[in-house]
């Protein structure tokens, strides 16, 4: 259903006739409803970005705890590399130098 456009050129709040034409007398009460419907859509939309602001942070703090947990995965490699390279070997060990062959058991 199309609505019926109406163009005022007076004073705002003045009453006119058209007005209580259109609304049969009622204006004031349209008009407070119609405050009450843009109240409500103002807190809608206020709960709305709320909500869209309280999605995105728990989003970015499981990708930081991503990000956290495998730095110290890396961390926990490269140290047992380290530690492998490190360590002394077991069993044989064969040497030969300028002294000849030395074998070592370890």
């Amino acid at each position: 259903m199309i609505s019926p456009v109406v163009f005022f050129s007076g004073v705002v709040g003045a009453p006119c006739e058209c007005d209580q034409i259109m609304f049969g007398g009622d204006l004031k009460r349209f008009l407070q409803a119609l405050r009450i419907a843009d109240r409500q859509l103002q807190l809608r939309l206020q709960l709305q970005q709320r909500n869209r602001v309280e999605n995105i942070v728990p989003n970015n703090r499981n990708v930081l705890y991503l990000i956290i947990g495998a730095l110290v995965v890396v961390l926990g490699v490269v140290g047992y590399n380290l530690y492998q390279e490190k360590k002394e070997p077991n069993g044989v060990q064969i040497n030969i130098g300028p002294d000849g062959l030395k074998v070592q058991n370890k």
